[in-house]
């Protein structure tokens, strides 16, 4: 029998192994990784058996370990499934010991349901999935934060809760329910998919936009591969075009964008990299100045394609000049 003892002895192996799974590509946040192993670990505690050629540590890592690599080949078979697979008509609206399924809602099967009447079903599901696994306060805040129009807010008020507690009961919920429910985690992994797609469209569109991909799975990296090489070479660009990093390589490349960026913009960015600020003042007005890099960004952003190509000619003649550079040092040095 597991004591707390024996729990707290064994909880930094758990974080340490849940730690090195972090980045995975299936989006498990570290908890839901600690959580996954902790029951791996009270499984391994359990069925440690001293006759075994192996040490009770030894045993408690690895099925800590292969229960988290067991969820990730289980998010592998689910993610290939779409929402629709996961609910099938011959599904159980409540539960696999229930006798009622999806079909058996449907009067007459050559009859088109509307798109309310399957989103009905399917909220419906997610209620009965809920119902099942949530209890006590964090059920109450779960539900009705989901499936009625109070907020957070409101919902912690009609409790006493003060907001933040109740966004903490909040996100330990949906974690519950995220690693409880293949039908929750599927439409979450379906919907953080999305999210990342759109959020791929958008720096595309304009990547001087401040937004924060997560993880790409394989098939989005392959899907937009042109797009996210633009993306990361564009905001490469950017990071250095700041003249105070003095990035003379990206600063190089963008002062020779001649032909993209306007003259004027060029010799403010140019005189400012060169430290002569104060010698603009008299001919150009603040805006010009202080939002130069600003404008050439937006020039750039509507030019991202033209100055992807610009950018990879740019490198690779840079790379052969310090190649040549390192040749010509060899043979001085002989």
């Amino acid at each position: 029998m597991i004591t707390n003892e024996d729990y707290i002895r064994y909880e930094p192996m758990v974080y340490k192994i849940a730690n090195k799974f972090k980045n995975n590509i299936y989006k498990l946040e570290i908890e839901d990784l600690v959580q996954i192993g902790s029951m791996g670990f009270i499984r391994g505690f359990n069925t440690y058996d001293d006759t075994r050629d192996c040490k009770k540590d030894t045993w408690i890592y690895s099925c800590i370990k292969r229960a988290i690599l067991r969820e990730f080949q289980n998010l592998k078979r689910i993610k290939r499934q779409s929402l629709a697979n996961s609910i099938s008509i011959d599904t159980p609206i409540g539960g696999l010991d229930e006798d009622i399924t999806i079909a058996d809602t449907i009067e007459d099967i050559n009859i088109n349901v509307s798109d309310e009447t399957i989103d009905k079903i399917t909220i419906e599901a997610y209620k009965k999935e809920v119902n099942m696994i949530l209890n006590g306060i964090e059920h109450y805040i779960a539900y009705e934060t989901l499936f009625t129009d109070k907020t957070l807010t409101e919902v912690s008020a009609s409790k006493g809760i003060e907001y933040s507690k109740a966004k903490h009961i909040q996100n330990k919920a949906f974690r519950e329910l995220k690693f409880k429910s293949k039908l929750i985690r599927s439409k979450y992994m379906e919907l953080k998919e999305q999210e990342a797609e759109n959020n791929i469209i958008n720096l595309y569109k304009d990547p001087a936009k401040s937004i924060y991909i997560h993880e790409i799975s394989k098939e989005l990296r392959n899907k937009y591969r042109h797009e996210l090489d633009v993306i990361d070479t564009i905001q490469t660009i950017f990071d250095g075009l700041d003249t105070y990093k003095r990035n003379k390589v990206i600063q190089g490349f963008i002062l020779s964008l001649d032909d993209i960026v306007e003259a004027k913009d060029l010799f403010i960015y140019k005189t400012i990299a060169e430290g002569n600020r104060a010698y603009l003042k008299d001919k150009y007005s603040f805006s010009d100045i202080y939002f130069v890099e600003d404008r050439i960004k937006n020039t750039i952003s509507k030019n991202k394609d033209l100055v992807y190509d610009l950018w990879i000619s740019f490198n690779d003649n840079y790379k052969e000049d310090l190649n040549n550079e390192f040749d010509k040092s060899i043979i001085f040095d002989r």
